[in-house]
Order: C-alpha cells, then structure tokens, then sequence
C-alpha cells in the first residue's frame, strides 16, 4: 500500500488517495479465471469507523498459472476531521470484505480469532 493525503486546514477534511497491491495463489494447473474480490478501504478513529466503502478487484488467471499480481487505486477517499481530533487520529484500514458464511467458517476453524 502506497498513500498520499491531504489536509484542508480550512475545511478540515482530509483527501487520501492509495495505490493497493495484491499478490493471489491459487493450486496449479487451473483453467483460466477470472474472480471478482470484494475489499473496502474504511476509515478508523479508535474503535469508531466513521466511514467505510467497498470496492471490487479483478483477479485474472491464466491456464496453468498459479499466482497473478494485481494492483489498484482508490482515486479518493474523503472525510471530515471532527472538530475535537486531529488529521493524525485517522487510520485508513484496507481489507478484504467477508460474507457472514465466510466470518463464520474462519470463526469455526480458528482464524483470527482474538
């Protein structure tokens, strides 16, 4: 992940634009794919996540091929500094965006869990 922001004293908002990279793996020796993957970029002040959006990244395969490498940017992603905190108590989190039955089986087989 690669950022830039920008601060608007005058507004108080924030403009951050990145530049995401991806590395997939697959089992070799599948047929030529393509998979459409949900991940969000959100913003996070402590527990809060006052903003949040989900984006979508085209993973394409070749026969055979096992691995392909992906990048992506998000262009702009803007949000309003509340008057109480500073730009420097924003995060940008970038993950991927789990179904409930996905939550769920990594729940069941132990991953991530807390």
């Amino acid at each position: 992940v690669t950022t830039r922001c920008d601060f608007a004293k005058r507004d108080k908002t924030v403009d951050a634009r990145l530049r995401l990279y991806f590395h997939a793996v697959r089992p070799p020796g599948g047929a030529e794919m393509t998979y459409r993957v949900p991940y969000y970029v959100a913003v996070t002040t402590g527990s809060d996540i006052p903003a949040k959006k989900i984006y979508w990244l085209m993973l394409q395969f070749g026969a055979g091929d096992a691995v392909v490498d992906a990048n992506t940017t998000v262009d702009s992603t803007e949000f309003q500094v509340d008057r109480t905190k500073q730009p420097y108590d924003y995060h940008l989190l970038v993950g991927f965006q789990l179904t409930k039955a996905q939550v769920e089986y990594n729940k069941k087989m132990g991953h991530y869990e807390p």
